[in-house]
């Protein structure tokens, strides 16, 4: 392997031995200017694309209070989930135990449907179907065959929702 002689850097002007025969840059001066490259080449690319030159990957660059995670408290909301999780054990309309229910069978819902507004007093813990039915959800799915008893109808279904739509009325033999 040949040994190259000693020459400054064509940055900071220090002495150093290159590694090769083109060797511009010593070894810190050259990570730097490597960087400079390609951010220069980023530049000319999205210039070609029409894309806007600014530097940065967008999105929000604003911290602590500013930042809309903070303001719109989805931080807040994933902590008092699991906060809550651990502190009602049973849905809140109907009572159905959750103590050992998954993930995918119980909801914190926002009593004002405003999902911005994430404060204890807002929420409250549903098991899925309550949270289906309390959404409408339940008006999607098929209905029913009607034989004219109790248990026709989902537990719930038309009690707040719909008038129209009560169970059938028994008729007197």
């Amino acid at each position: 392997m040949p040994n190259f002689r000693e020459k400054p850097c064509q940055v900071c002007g220090k002495p150093y031995t290159p590694a090769g025969p083109c060797s511009k840059y010593c070894p810190s001066c050259a990570i730097e200017e490597k960087k400079a490259r390609q951010r220069e080449g980023q530049f000319r690319y999205r210039e070609r694309l029409g894309k806007p030159v600014h530097g940065g990957r967008g999105g929000s660059n604003k911290k602590f209070t500013d930042h809309p995670s903070y303001l719109n408290g989805v931080g807040n909301f994933h902590h008092l989930r699991r906060k809550m999780r651990l502190e009602i054990t049973h849905c809140e309309l109907c009572g159905k135990d959750l103590t050992n229910a998954g993930r995918f069978e119980w909801c914190v819902h926002h009593i004002d449907h405003d999902r911005t507004h994430n404060v204890r007093e807002n929420l409250m813990m549903l098991c899925k179907r309550c949270h289906q039915i309390h959404h409408g959800c339940i008006d999607n799915l098929p209905q029913p065959k009607v034989t004219g008893k109790c248990n026709d109808y989902p537990q719930g279904v038309g009690s707040r929702r719909d008038p129209k739509r009560t169970a059938p009325v028994q008729q007197a033999g």
